[in-house]
């Protein structure tokens, strides 16, 4: 079988940080070294040509930088013997291990020496076909499977109680030198998070945002990592001179990222297997979400704000990177789709300023045979919702002050403690009856009363029962009504844009849900919180009559 005795050694050292290996002090690679070293000492016409060593590898899979470089090796002589210090070193996947042993090595008459299993085919060819070869192989995936096993059930318990279990930080973030489940600030790059956000608010697409933080020599994720944590892994696979710039995805991964937020999202992805380590998508569903498990960079109303107007295709960016301040919100009155908009020539009242038609998307695209044009120029536009956003408000701000009067009321007051007594008193005569109701049914099984009886009682209390039940259910909906007027924070958002004088694209997404355009030119604005708000009016006028 081999057609040589020196033998050019290559020595083979793999320690996993993910199998457990890492704890067992006697796996260490300087004792893996140290083992090998004083075995070959007592061996004759050997030569150590090399020492291929994989530090943090799986043995589950053979994509491992050290072990190919050592196959290289073998496929052009550089070396013919492998030693390694078992067979658990060399790899943990049965069907693998033994494809190597029994079909690979022999192709290049190569000795393999496996110490601690007493294998060697070149001094007792046997060895490496004996039953126990096979069997420590099947043990030692076994192994790989098991450790997985436990390790992905850890790593789930961890997600669950919202514990950080990545490798890296999300941008923005470094974890805790204390604890290495909790996330910190990355004060350095605070700003240019709160930065993206503040643009995308504005309307600023993507690509936009991107260019702006290269032309501001902003370090791009990756490219921070890399040079100021030092936290890129020494195995990850890019050129050690090419430079990472922003780029439109990159942007738009964190305007998505509810860590952001303070919110920790975990379980995004699985591995296939404990032997397939390619990793694949979660449906969204199963994603583990906690929230408030550390400090957020951006509110969570900011960030529900940037998902509102982000993602739709009506809203998109123009070229330019900029967006329309009512892009996505403008639509037909007749057939509920979004306006398109074409060059015009300029306004009329700020010449500068170049002004846009807008017209129905279905007729652009199908003809007036599914809908008609609904034209209307930007300036036109502009200015209706203008000023429907300014009247609201002011509608808003002078309902405000009703409602203040009608907290501070006696009547009010009077009004709420009524109706706890009374709520009180149903619940009690609720109770009563629903007692006197089982009474009637032990009656009945005691041959107290007749079964007639029984039915006529029943039925009776039965109607007393559903009248009191609906009772309950008005009194509950009065208190209701006395709670939503003392809880308006919805209001807050229209008062912070008092006295404005121009729209913005952050207050069309804090205050419009659609503006409709109908035939004629006639616009309807439709607002936020519009339930709140008819709510409130109808309490202020049964108040109002109740009073008259």
């Amino acid at each position: 079988m081999f057609r040589c005795d020196n033998w050019n050694l290559g020595v083979y050292i793999r320690l996993s940080q993910e199998d457990g290996d890492d704890k067992d002090e006697s796996n260490s690679i300087t004792n893996q070294r140290n083992l090998i070293n004083q075995f070959i000492e007592n061996e004759e016409k050997v030569l150590v040509i090399d020492y291929y060593i994989d530090d943090g590898y799986s043995g589950t899979t053979f994509d491992r930088p050290g072990f190919k470089r050592m196959m290289e090796d073998i496929k052009s002589k550089k070396i013919n013997c492998v030693i390694v210090k078992d067979l658990s070193r060399f790899g943990r996947n049965y069907i693998e291990v033994g494809n190597y042993l029994e079909q690979i090595f022999p192709l290049y008459d190569l000795r393999f020496i496996s110490i601690n299993d007493e294998v060697d085919n070149y001094k007792n060819p046997e060895s490496i076909s004996n039953i126990i070869v096979p069997f420590k192989n099947l043990m030692n995936d076994e192994y790989a499977r098991d450790i997985s096993n436990k390790v992905k059930a850890s790593f789930y318990a961890l997600k669950k109680k919202g514990l950080f279990i990545g490798s890296i930080a999300p941008y923005g973030y470094v974890r805790d030198p204390n604890d290495k489940h909790k996330l910190i600030v990355d004060e350095n790059v605070r700003d240019v998070i709160e930065t993206i956000f503040k643009l995308s608010l504005e309307g600023k697409g993507v690509g936009y945002i991107s260019d702006y933080l290269n032309k501001k020599n902003v370090l791009s994720p990756f490219m921070y990592k890399k040079k100021v944590l030092k936290s890129i892994k020494k195995y990850c696979n890019y050129d050690e001179d090419h430079v990472f710039y922003w780029n439109s995805s990159g942007v738009k991964s964190i305007l998505k990222n509810r860590a952001y937020c303070g919110d920790m999202v975990q379980n995004k992805r699985r591995v296939i297997s404990y032997k397939i380590h390619k990793s694949v998508k979660i449906d969204k569903e199963d994603y583990i979400i906690v929230e408030d498990t550390h400090e957020a960079i951006i509110s969570k109303n900011i960030f529900e704000k940037v998902q509102e107007g982000l993602f739709s295709r009506a809203s998109r960016a123009s070229k330019t990177g900029e967006k329309h301040i009512l892009a996505g919100y403008i639509k037909c009155g007749d057939c509920d789709r979004c306006l398109t908009k074409y060059k015009q020539g300029k306004w009329i009242t700020e010449p500068d300023r170049i002004n846009y038609m807008f017209r129905c998307s279905t007729y652009a695209r199908r003809g007036k045979t599914l809908c008609t044009p609904h034209r209307i120029d930007e300036e036109t536009m502009y200015i209706a919702v203008l000023n429907a956003v300014k009247m609201q408000i002011d509608l808003i701000i002078n309902m405000e002050k009703a409602i203040d009067k009608m907290k501070n009321s006696c009547d009010n007051e009077i009004l709420k403690s009524s109706l706890e007594q009374k709520m009180s008193s149903l619940k009690n005569e609720y109770d009563e009856k629903m007692k006197a109701k089982r009474q009637i049914y032990k009656d009945w099984k005691d041959e107290i009363i007749s079964e007639d009886d029984y039915y006529q009682f029943s039925n009776i209390y039965d109607k007393e029962i559903n009248q009191i039940v609906s009772n309950i259910n008005d009194v509950k909906k009065q208190q209701c009504d006395i709670s939503f007027k003392n809880n308006n924070d919805w209001i807050l958002e229209f008062k912070k844009y008092k006295n404005i004088n121009t729209l913005t694209r952050e207050m069309v997404i804090d205050l419009i849900d659609n503006v409709y355009l109908y035939e004629g030119k006639r616009i309807e604005v439709k607002f936020k919180y519009d339930d709140e708000y008819k709510k409130i009016i109808e309490l202020l006028e049964s108040t109002t009559n109740g009073k008259k």
